[in-house]
């Protein structure tokens, strides 16, 4: 009976040993793996995205804000956005120096996309047929990578727009429907329809300036067509084509050129 406990005590032990093994060589291999830059991402306010046979898309950063500045002026997806920077300090797999090796056979000379932050440039070439690992051409030295980012830098630019119906510092002063309007009036909210209360109008109002479109698409013109107008404080208007109110509502910015599509809880 001692020697079985005595046995289970040194499994206990060996079992032990070998976590510890396996933990500290995982750190090992952690630290091993450089990054792609030591670029303080805080540092960028410009990025600019080239893309072969497709519209380039530019964000500019303003008061720590990013908008998309073409092919849309809108304010940009901030997600979507940190998701491109946080190629700075993607870990490197493996290094070459370019003068060492032709990029042609990593279809480096004449990449599909070339993303330069700020006055940096990025170029993305093929992938490793083993791994699927992407390179990348930034500086001297050709890098792989992991290849999350490439997909979504070739995607259509409506993907970098922020969801937020209205800009986040809009505060709405009136709101004209096709059939009633609101308005504020010595702090005062009131209405042409005798059918909404102050406090109806004021959750309206709450509804709008915090609604977040379940996706954006697109503008698709329409023969027929009623239109919201909502002015702001900055005495901003924005106009909102009703493109559709069934099965869900739509949303039509048709200055801008995109539409968005509106959960049935808004």
């Amino acid at each position: 009976m001692k020697i079985r406990i005595w046995i289970n005590v040194f499994l206990f032990f060996c079992i032990i040993f070998l976590l510890a093994n396996l933990f500290l060589e995982k750190k090992d291999a952690e630290k091993k793996i450089s990054l792609l830059t030591n670029i303080n991402s805080d540092t960028i306010d410009e990025i600019y995205i080239q893309r072969k046979n497709l519209e380039n898309i530019i964000f500019k950063k303003q008061n720590e804000k990013w908008s998309m500045d073409f092919p849309f002026k809108i304010t940009a997806n901030a997600q979507r956005i940190e998701s491109i920077l946080e190629i700075l300090k993607a870990p490197v797999y493996a290094k070459f120096d370019v003068d060492s090796i032709d990029p042609v056979q990593f279809d480096l000379k004449n990449p599909r996309i070339l993303l330069k932050l700020n006055e940096r440039q990025l170029l993305f070439g093929t992938t490793n047929p083993i791994d699927q690992k992407r390179y990348v051409l930034f500086g001297k030295n050709i890098y792989i990578i992991e290849d999350a980012l490439y997909p979504q830098l070739m995607t259509n630019p409506i993907f970098f727009i922020d969801n937020k119906v209205l800009p986040n510092e809009a505060r709405i002063t009136s709101i004209n429907y096709p059939n009633y309007n609101f308005k504020i009036n010595d702090n005062t909210w009131q209405s042409t329809s005798t059918i909404y209360s102050v406090e109806q109008i004021k959750k309206i109002i709450y509804k709008w300036e915090s609604m977040i479109a379940v996706s954006i698409s697109k503008y698709e013109e329409i023969e027929t067509k009623k239109k919201i107008s909502i002015k702001t404080s900055s005495n901003e208007q924005i106009d909102f084509m009703i493109l559709a109110t069934h099965p869900y509502l739509i949303l039509g910015r048709e200055d801008l050129g995109i539409q968005y599509n509106i959960g049935n809880d808004d």
